[in-house]
């Protein structure tokens, strides 16, 4: 259609030579390119988004929140089917596919910096993922490290499972009341299936994990714990 409005006015302007039409033609064409090229470059740097598409590097993520207004610092504790503890002192380790991304301490890591400003932004979660597929029997514990004056805090556990698609498999009904300093309680045990699925999920027995990380890695001391 373009095309046919300028050679209708080209030849109303009595242009209309075979020279003319040539060169008519050429600068159509490279009119043309200029705008095919414009178009590829626009969507090589505005790709379109994938809708509903995840980025597929974690298996599963353990969320555990409690309420943003009170400065608890609770700790969350996993171990793994080699024995391996995955804690604030050993978030990722390299023997494990489970990684602590996140140790939350109540208000003392809630200030962060923005345009050489500080802004407080409250918020009490600790993540935990599971970077790969080890099938076997794991821990998951909470410990109250310290009350800088929360008091008792209810928290919330979450287990979500991202593949193929994101699926909930444990949520506490009814909150996690971690009633003062140094108290440890165990959420649940499960068991990974090599297929990735999580069965066996119960909450008894309990099980101290720090008495585990004391008795085979050495004691830190009771500051470290409470």
């Amino acid at each position: 259609m373009f095309y046919q409005f300028w050679k209708e006015r080209m030849r109303k302007n009595h242009l209309g030579s075979k020279e003319a039409s040539s060169l008519h033609d050429i600068v159509f064409l490279m009119a043309a390119g200029f705008f095919v090229l414009f178009i590829v470059a626009f969507f090589y740097v505005n790709p379109v988004a994938k809708l509903g598409k995840i980025n597929k590097t974690a298996e599963y993520i353990i969320t555990v929140t409690w309420p943003d207004d009170l400065d608890s610092d609770i700790d969350t504790w996993v171990l793994d089917p080699n024995g391996t503890l995955i804690w604030y002192k050993a978030k990722t380790p390299n023997q494990s596919v489970v990684h602590l991304e996140r140790d939350d301490l109540g208000h003392t890591n809630d200030t962060i910096i923005i345009n050489g400003q500080k802004v407080i932004i409250k918020k009490n979660v600790e993540l935990v993922t599971f970077r790969g597929i080890h099938p076997g029997r794991y821990i998951l514990n909470l410990h109250y490290f310290r009350n800088n004056g929360g008091g008792e805090t209810p928290v919330t556990v979450k287990i979500e499972k991202l593949n193929p698609v994101v699926k909930q498999v444990f949520f506490t009904e009814q909150p996690i009341m971690m009633l003062s300093q140094g108290q440890e309680t165990t959420v649940i045990h499960f068991e990974i299936e090599i297929d990735g699925s999580m069965i066996n999920i119960s909450t008894d027995p309990p099980i101290s994990l720090i008495q585990n990380q004391q008795e085979n890695q050495g004691y830190y001391g009771q500051g470290d714990f409470q």
